[in-house]
């Protein structure tokens, strides 16, 4: 058979038995294809049955939606005689929670329904492959605006993130970055960066906060052992307009530090590492694993420019004049001002 034709038995849902042999055309469509985001791909189903609609369900490979924040059900356009079914798409807003940071698989369940009655199809063997991801990912209606040195990344307060993968170092280093806040305070904390560990060790992260007393808040939590969580909360900030954080840690020094408009809001113990030497990062909200169902909580209003993350611990007293650029010691670095970065972007 053509490697492009994946047969999938179509099964009624009250376990009848097999309707007919019909075939899904998926282009390109070779085993385990690679796609680069933002490419088109089509669908076509082929049925022996007349049938009233039909659809693709994307999941990955435990069955899970493979979407955040978008529906993860591709409807089927219908031909007249009701036999054929085509779509042409494009996969995006897709966060991989399985393999390596950079690539993913996908799997393809079709679906069609006739007389009221839906029936779905084994999933397509051989998931696609999705590799050389965006080095940032943004799912939810982010948008381009303008930031402190060029563009910024707004997050509109509700069910958006940018997600990205990168190496970090949990000893020593500092998360710094310009945020603009809303005018009126969050109801509860929400998260304008989470940095939790992206490798085998055990689950810990890092995060800056906006808290409803419209402060900033430095947090890092550590699930080794017994549980330890250390903050560090600026005084609340009055004043429109952009505004530096700088969060530094050192086990060595046995500090950390956070800075806020070049002032010292404080300072506590760190003597134990916090995070993995990869790391997820997630901007303007955070996601949620709650009983194998993933969410975006904490979504945050805000505008955020110039995160540098990096492996040394900086001078937070010293307020930036110009953009970042990345030195040896940098780890992360996003300008955000790249419009294709962005799922809704504005010029």
């Amino acid at each position: 058979m053509n490697k492009s034709f994946y047969t999938a038995l179509l099964l009624s849902s009250l376990g009848v038995g097999i309707l007919s042999a019909d075939t899904l055309s998926i282009t390109p469509g070779t085993e385990k294809t690679t796609v680069a985001p933002g490419e088109q791909i089509t669908f076509t189903l082929n049925t022996d049955l007349s049938a009233d609609s039909a659809a693709i369900k994307v999941t990955d490979q435990k069955g899970a939606p493979a979407y955040y924040n978008q529906e993860s059900t591709i409807a089927l356009k219908r031909s007249a005689d009701g036999r054929t079914f085509t779509a042409a798409t494009v996969l995006k807003n897709i966060f991989y929670r399985f393999g390596s940071p950079r690539q993913g698989s996908l799997r393809f369940v079709p679906s069609i329904t006739r007389n009221g009655k839906t029936i779905e199809g084994a999933a397509v063997p051989n998931p696609w492959r999705f590799e050389k991801l965006p080095d940032l990912q943004a799912a939810g209606a982010i948008r381009s605006a303008d930031g402190k040195f060029g563009g910024a990344a707004h997050f509109p307060g509700s069910q958006a993130t940018m997600k990205g993968f990168k190496k970090f170092d949990p000893q020593c280093g500092t998360i710094e970055g310009w945020i603009y806040l809303p005018p009126l305070n969050p109801q509860s904390a929400v998260c304008a960066m989470f940095i939790q560990s992206g490798d085998t060790s055990p689950w810990s992260y890092q995060a800056i906060r906006v808290t409803p007393g419209r402060a900033l808040q430095y947090l890092v939590y550590r699930s080794k052992g017994k549980p330890t969580v250390g903050a560090v909360s600026s005084k609340p900030i009055h004043k429109d307009g952009w505004v530096y954080f700088c969060a530094t840690y050192d086990t060595k020094a046995g500090k950390m530090k956070f800075h806020v408009d070049g002032q010292l809001a404080g300072e506590k113990d760190f003597t134990d590492p916090a995070g993995g030497t990869s790391a997820s990062i997630e901007l303007g909200g955070r996601i949620h694993n709650q009983g194998g169902s993933y969410q975006i909580i904490e979504s945050a209003n805000i505008l955020l420019d110039e995160i540098r993350i990096s492996n040394t611990v900086r001078d937070g007293a010293q307020v930036p004049s110009a953009p970042f650029s990345a030195d040896a010691n940098t780890l992360t670095l996003y300008h955000f001002d790249d419009p294709s970065l962005f799922t809704d972007a504005v010029k």
